[in-house]
């Protein structure tokens, strides 16, 4: 039932310095071994995600964009739970909440990272949700990291930094942000829009609709 599925290896880089977040309730995990004991414990990770619906992520900044983006997450929330339960009962052990999603999704080999800071696909560009990667125990084969000629495009393009309603992608070259060279995103600025939307929407989206690579 997923679009795009892909296992990475488990890296301490890719993983929270903290608690894990149980998806289901939410509440923070009680104890969650540090970065580097969690990835030699749970070697891969299983990265799996839904795709929003293109007609309706044309949509975007409406309500109907945003049931676009809800119902996928709620579809691939479903998702998860089966295969992780799945994983359990071959009896091996699984932790979600742990991963960072989109370093994850790189890694995986999902796509790529844009400049509009979102995880960019092969079919489905960038309407793809970077969730909650499940690690696990189980014994996995590494998928390698896409390249689909992303970085080479957005250097160029630049689409959605110039239709982002408050400015919030750079028209910059890539810097190094904790320790990850890509396109710093003005969040602060990209998150004061939401308050503002709440008659019409509650998401903008408008990066993933105008990328080009989001067109089926």
């Amino acid at each position: 039932g997923f679009d795009v599925v892909g296992i990475a290896a488990s890296h301490p880089a890719y993983l929270y310095a903290g608690k894990a977040v149980d998806p289901s309730t939410g509440e923070a995990l009680d104890a969650v071994e540090a970065p580097e004991v969690l990835a030699r414990r749970m070697p891969f990770m299983v990265v799996a995600s839904v795709a929003w619906d293109y007609e309706m992520t044309k949509a975007h900044r409406h309500h109907v964009g945003d049931a676009a983006y809800d119902f996928s997450q709620q579809r691939a929330g479903l998702l998860n739970d089966a295969l992780e339960g799945y994983i359990r009962e071959l009896g091996y052990h699984t932790v979600r909440g742990a991963a960072n999603g989109q370093s994850a999704a790189v890694a995986a080999g999902i796509g790529e990272l844009g400049r509009n800071g979102l995880v960019i696909t092969e079919k489905f560009g960038a309407r793809i949700h970077s969730g909650d990667a499940i690690l696990t125990d189980l014994p996995l084969v590494a998928d390698k990291p896409l390249d689909i000629g992303v970085d080479d495009f957005c250097k160029v393009c630049k689409k959605c930094a110039v239709t982002c309603p408050t400015n919030s992608i750079s028209f910059d070259d890539k810097v190094v942000h904790n320790g990850v060279e890509k396109y710093k995103i003005n969040w602060e600025t990209c998150y004061r829009l939401r308050p503002l939307m709440i008659p019409t929407s509650s998401k903008c989206l408008t990066c993933v609709t105008i990328c080009p690579y989001t067109k089926p």
